[in-house]
């Protein structure tokens, strides 16, 4: 409450001074006009004296104000205001210049304060830690294995049936059998028929059946595989490929079938250490009749060896001895024997692998022939593995037989067969393969072929009505070859493979390389999504020339252009469950009815479907 008295009174101060300077400049102003005009002057001792009591008598009341605490209406107060008053009015003061009021120069706050920053000092500490060392008694205790609950394995079978239909009266039905899982061995079966009773447009008798009984089975051994396997094939074909169904023709016997026998056991080593020797020995053996009374038996024995000769070196070999009988009613009994060695030095250096070594062989056909092939490969990695040049040279003699020709083209004439083997005097080609990314990886390669007895298919005529039986005749041929090969894979779920090859032929005698397409391309794909599992091919087969076999006949054509092929399919099979799934398969999706051999056209679109069942 003081405070706010004195407060109070220091404002009435102040209003005080201000009205004592008005009245001072309105005095010193008149005072300054009446000596003007009358011309006196008040003496200096006057004028300070006036100031100074003017002085004191303001002094006085700031002081009585301040040091008694009155109010500041008090009677005290108001009685020097009017003394103070009575002076100014009884005085006259001169002064010499105009009043000149003046403000002393406050003290002013920074709008931006700099506060000093106090410099702390860390002391320094100097301290030692004696170790000791402080004693546990924890044992480790084992911990038990954890118990699993005893379960009876489930049996894994491989056993299957699958049956279909379609047009065309295709009939098919596939059996597999294959016993549980077994670490010491396996064994199985498989049995196979496929047929078709319908005929072909204009082309009469064009059925067909395959049939095939397949027992196999492996024993596994602590350092060797061995392997056996029995078969019999019965593939049964008629000679359809004529144009006059009413001829005399069509009463001879036209049914062909080939009964083979194949029997094979093979001896694999097993152990994974590569420093050790290791081999692949095969021993074969088959039987082909036919429906001609034509009759083939062939034994074989095919040895791959191997054998490390330090870091990075090895030593392979291949033995090869082959030996077959042909007999038929037009050329009687034919032998045919081929004995090869092909020793192989082969080492590795980082990213290199080199090979040298040589291919000797030695067939007797009736007569003797020895055989002598560089056998050279080599192949550099490259950018981390992901790609890989690789070259070959080469050359062999390839065994030409009965069974090769049956299971090459069913429509030869068996009784009229010449038996001669193919030398590969120059097998050479090299590229590159190798990874894009992760899915996809490619294989493109170019080559040449020096090929001597290189046999071709041609037709033969009776006058001027041509035979639906083919021929074997021999030339010789030089082939450039070039060959690309995309492959993409994108996990289980779809695989997709694009090949394609241009050959360029060069005969010698004949005027075209028979049968043989400059240009091939492939497409196939395999793409799974739920329960659905989907398969197409798409192939193209360029331009090939036939030989219609017209000898000594005037005007007739020598040579027939088989119009280039476009042939797609597919199969899709939706598996229901674990066991049971139900597919549907689409052939010749354009219906074209193209010729694979002069006058044998295909059959067009045809469907089958059915159902497989594991069990």
């Amino acid at each position: 409450m003081n405070h706010f008295v004195s407060h109070k009174m220091n404002e009435m101060m102040k209003s005080k001074y201000i009205i004592l300077m008005m009245v001072l400049l309105f005095a010193g102003g008149h005072t300054c006009f009446s000596q003007t005009n009358k011309k006196r002057q008040m003496p200096k001792q006057k004028i300070d004296k006036a100031v100074k009591a003017k002085n004191d008598s303001t002094i006085a009341a700031t002081a009585s104000d301040t040091i008694t605490n009155a109010p500041i209406n008090s009677p005290s107060k108001v009685t020097d205001k009017k003394q103070e008053k009575k002076d100014v009015k009884d005085e006259e003061v001169e002064l010499s210049r105009p009043y000149q009021p003046t403000l002393s120069e406050g003290y002013k706050i920074s709008n931006s304060p700099q506060i000093e920053q106090a410099k702390l000092e860390v002391p320094k500490m100097e301290y030692s830690v004696t170790p000791k060392a402080f004693p546990t008694w924890y044992d480790v205790l084992p911990i038990n294995a954890a118990k699993k609950k005893e379960e009876k394995p489930e049996p894994q079978s491989g056993n299957m049936v699958k049956l279909g239909y379609g047009n065309y009266d295709n009939a098919y039905g596939e059996l597999f059998l294959n016993n549980t899982i077994n670490k010491d061995y396996s064994i199985g079966a498989h049995l196979k028929h496929f047929s078709s009773s319908g005929q072909i447009t204009d082309y009469p008798n064009s059925q067909f059946s395959n049939d095939l009984i397949d027992v196999y089975g492996k024993s596994y051994m602590d350092n060797e595989t061995v392997s056996g396997e029995l078969n019999y094939r019965r593939n049964a074909v008629n000679y359809y490929g004529y144009y006059y169904p009413d001829s005399i023709l069509n009463g001879g016997n036209n049914k062909q079938v080939f009964n083979l026998l194949n029997a094979q056991v093979d001896f694999l080593s097993s152990n994974i250490d590569r420093t050790k020797f290791s081999h692949d020995i095969n021993l074969g053996f088959y039987s082909l009749g036919d429906n001609f009374g034509s009759q083939e038996n062939g034994f074989a024995l095919n040895a791959l060896l191997k054998s490390s000769l330090g870091k990075g070196q090895w030593l392979t070999g291949n033995i090869l001895a082959d030996y077959s009988g042909f007999k038929s009613d037009s050329f009687g009994n034919i032998s045919s024997t081929l004995i090869g060695i092909t020793p192989q030095y082969a080492f590795k250096q980082g990213d290199l692998n080199i090979g040298i070594g040589f291919n000797g062989q030695l067939e007797d056909n009736g007569k003797s022939k020895a055989h002598l092939y560089p056998k050279i490969d080599f192949s550099y990695a490259f950018a981390d593995n992901s790609l890989k040049f690789y070259a070959t040279f080469t050359g062999e003699t390839v065994k030409n037989t009965f069974k090769s020709f049956a299971t090459e083209n069913p429509f030869i004439n068996t009784q009229l067969l010449a038996l001669e083997n193919t030398n590969n005097r120059k097998d050479i080609y090299a590229g590159i393969r190798g990874s894009l990314s992760n899915s996809m990886s490619f294989n493109l390669r170019a080559g040449y072929k020096d090929v001597a007895n290189m046999p071709f298919y041609t037709s033969y005529s009776i006058g001027d009505i041509p035979q639906n039986k083919f021929l074997v005749n021999y030339d010789t041929l030089q082939v450039i070859n070039g060959h690309l090969e995309l492959s993409y894979q994108q996990s289980e779920q779809l695989r997709i493979i694009l090949s394609g090859d241009y050959n360029h032929y060069t005969v010698t005698t004949q005027p075209y390389a028979w049968y043989k397409p400059n240009e091939t391309i492939n497409l196939g794909m395999v793409y799974n999504i739920d329960k659905f599992t989907i398969k197409c091919d798409l192939s193209f087969l360029s331009d090939r020339y036939a030989n219609p076999g017209f000898l000594f006949i005037n005007n007739a054509p020598t040579s027939i252009d088989l119009k280039s092929i476009v042939d797609g399919n597919i199969g899709v099979e939706y598996h229901y469950s674990k066991t049971l799934s139900f597919f549907v398969n689409i052939n010749n999706i354009a219906n074209s009815q193209y010729e694979l051999w002069y006058l044998y056209p295909v059959q067009r679109f045809n469907l089958l479907g059915g159902f497989s069942f594991a069990f």
